[in-house]
C-alpha cells in the first residue's frame, strides 16, 4: 500500500521489518522468506536502486526455486522483474536472455 502511494522509504522499512521477523521465525528455505525478498527487491526497483534490486532478485530467485520449484509462476515473475532491472541498467542482452528464460516457465 505504501509503495502504491509513493512512500517508498516507508514501504522499504515495513518490508525490512517483515523480512527480519520471517527470517528469525522461519527456516531459511521457507517460501515466505522468498516472498519478503521479492517485495524488498520490488521496492528497490521502484526506488531506482537497480544494483540492490538486481542482487536481491538473484537471492530471491534462489530461495523461491529451492522452496517452490523451478517452474513455479513466481519464479517467472522474479525473472521478469530481474529483466526489467537489467534493461534499466542498460544490460540489454542480459534482459533479453532473462525474458526468454521467463517465457520458458
Amino acid at each position: 500500500v505504501m509503495a502504491a502511494m509513493g512512500r517508498m522509504s516507508d514501504a522499504k522499512s515495513t518490508h525490512d521489518r517483515a523480512y527480519s521477523i520471517r527470517k528469525h521465525c522461519l527456516a531459511g528455505d521457507h517460501p515466505d522468506i522468498g516472498d519478503s525478498q521479492y517485495l524488498n527487491a520490488l521496492v528497490y526497483q521502484k526506488m531506482g536502486k537497480y544494483d540492490q534490486a538486481a542482487a536481491l532478485f538473484e537471492r530471491c530467485l534462489n530461495t523461491v526455486r529451492d522452496s517452490r520449484g523451478a517452474r513455479h509462476p513466481m519464479v517467472a515473475s522474479i525473472i521478469y522483474h530481474a529483466a526489467e532491472v537489467a534493461n534499466n541498467m542498460g544490460r540489454f542482452h542480459q534482459a533479453e536472455s532473462l525474458l526468454l528464460e521467463a517465457l520458458q516457465i
